[in-house]
This record gives C-alpha cells, structure tokens and sequence, in this order.
C-alpha cells in the first residue's frame, strides 16, 4: 500500500515540484484530483424482511368438536406439561351437536354419535357417551403437553372448536427462527448452511443465524406500492435475547461469497457516455487518458472495478473539470479537494 500511495505522491510532486500555484492558476492550467484504487475485503449478502417465530412447538389437537366452559390461558402466558388449560362443557357440546342436526348442519358431527343424537331430539334424553367405544373419550379437560409459551389458542368459551384448529400451541422460548421473505432474483445465491446476520427495532443488537430451509414454492407478495414474487427462508438464531417475542419484525442478511482485494473507486470519477458504458480518466504523463471499465457491487461511497483498471492507476476525480482540457494537467491529492 506504501509503495502504491508513493506512486501517488511521485506523479504529484513531478508536476507541480518548483511551480507556485499561483503562477500555475496564471498559465490557465487545469487541476486534476488524483487518487488510487482502493483495495478492499467485503462479503455479498442477500436480504430480506420477516419476522421471529418458534424454531419448536407442540400443537394439541382434539378429535372431537367441543365447547369449552372456560379457557384458562391466553397468548404468551407460560406454562408448564400437566398444566390445565380448558375445561369442556359435554353437555352444552352435546346441546350444540343436537341443534346442529335439528337444523340440517350435521357435517362435523361424528357418525357414531350423530345416532343418538338423532333419538335424543325423538325423547329428548342426552346420549350416554359411555356406551360409545369411538368416542368415550370425550375430553373434559385440556392439559399442556410441554413446557413452553402458549403462542396460540384454537378454543373459545362458549363456542363450538374446529377440530381441523389446534386447540392449543405451545412453543419453546429458548429457540427462536426468523421466517422471511427473499425475492425471487436472489433466492438462488442462498443455500442452506448460510449464515445471517438479524436486525430489528426491538432488538437490542444483532443476533447471528443459520440458514436451515428454502421453500420449494414462491409466492406473490403485495405492498401498497407494488408486488413481487418472493421465497420463504427460515434461520434458525445462535442465541436468544431476553427482549425477543415471536413476532417481532426484523431484517436479514445473508452471507453469500466473501469477496478479497477488491478494487473500489469514488463515485466522482466514473461517468458515462450515451449509450451507458461507463468510463474514468487516468492521469499519464500530465494528460487525462480515457479509460473504459466495468463496475461490479455498490457501496455508499464507491464501486467494485471489475475489469478496465489495476491498482496502481492514477484515477481523476473530477471528470468533468478536465475533460477537453488541452494543457498540461495540474495533480493534486484527492484528499485535499476538501470533499
């Protein structure tokens, strides 16, 4: 790098070695702000934007249409395996199955009890469940089948459940996926394995993660501005911070390829010509040489060179200031353009 920036400083001084600038600015020289490409280290990332979830949940399902007397947890209460959860009112489920049937609606209403409920509406008697050997086991109570979080509730006092709906999900706490979405031009740089870095407004730092699946599938995403075809990807977090809850928003990114010793220079010295093939001007000899290149990743100060310059060219800063310019080009360091 010494030996590069001497290089700088050589073409600098063998100019304008002698000469006051005073006297230069009098002769209508032309300045030109020289620095050298800038060798960097940097990793490609791909992003996206999802949410936490829970890596690990147990969901409770019944078998059996039921309608709780009380449901005794909600959302984000902890609990412990054993734990009552809901207790079952059989017979308003029953009273609730037999309206159903009255009134035409028997889809969902097991077969072996859709009988009895049949008699019970002729003498108007409850069915005794015990002489039922499908469907004798008839919950009266719902208990936690883990340790956990509860992260859902399927059940609703008063209301008749779907059995198709878990009744219960209980998640653990200590272990944490980010769910999100990646956009289809992107998803094919990812592999499993990945890692990410996670980022969101209710954390409290960043959390690192590990790519751990790829949808098969896409799907449409719509937001009020426009739509895209996006991809789901779960990343399993290292570690969990006290502060997240499932749910929280977040952002990824998601290392792709390590990129070494890349040549990256300022936005001011790249233009374009009308057909949008880009260039730069090298200083040689005193003159301004123009340079054909190609560029590669962004930065916030600069771009990637991927072909058309090597690391001890002498780049002009300020294009525009010495294109045409037919005298002898003043150097100056970069640096002291005050930008």
């Amino acid at each position: 790098m010494k030996r590069r920036w001497m290089i700088l400083m050589v073409a600098i001084f063998a100019i304008g070695g002698g000469v006051s600038l005073p006297r230069l600015l009098e002769a209508g020289l032309t300045t030109a702000y020289l620095t050298l490409p800038a060798s960097l280290s940097y990793s490609e990332t791909v992003k996206g934007n999802g949410k936490l979830e829970a890596a690990e949940s147990k969901k409770t399902y019944l078998s059996l249409p039921v309608c709780p007397a009380e449901v005794l947890v909600e959302v984000g209460d902890f609990v412990e395996e054993g734990q009552l959860l809901a207790v079952i009112d059989r017979d308003r489920t029953l009273e609730i199955f037999s309206q159903l049937l009255e009134d035409g609606l028997s889809s969902g209403i097991p077969a072996e009890l859709e009988d009895l409920l049949a008699q019970y509406l002729s003498g108007g008697k409850l069915p005794d469940l015990s002489s039922l050997p499908d469907i004798s086991s008839f919950p009266t109570c719902v208990y936690a089948e883990r340790d956990g979080v509860i992260t859902a509730v399927g059940l609703k006092a008063g209301s008749l459940s779907n059995p198709k709906t878990a009744a219960f999900v209980i998640s653990d706490p200590d272990r944490l996926q980010a769910r999100i979405t990646v956009n289809e031009r992107e998803v094919g740089r990812i592999s499993v394995g990945d890692r990410a870095l996670i980022r969101g407004s209710g954390l409290s730092g960043s959390y690192e993660a590990t790519v751990t699946k790829i949808s098969a599938v896409a799907k449409k995403e719509s937001t009020a501005l426009a739509s895209e075809t996006v991809v789901d990807v779960l990343l399993l977090l290292d570690g969990v911070g006290p502060e997240m809850k499932p749910g929280f928003t977040l952002s990824a990114e998601i290392w792709v390829e390590d990129r070494e010793d890349v040549l990256f220079i300022p936005y001011e010295a790249i233009s374009s010509d009308r057909e949008g093939k880009e260039y730069v001007y090298l200083y040689r000899q005193g003159k301004a040489v123009r340079q054909r290149i190609q560029t590669g990743a962004e930065t916030s100060t600069g771009a990637e060179v991927l072909s058309g310059l090597t690391e001890n060219d002498l780049i002009i800063c300020n294009p525009g200031q010495v294109e045409g310019a037919t005298g002898r080009l003043v150097a100056k360091n970069w640096d002291s353009a005050g930008r």
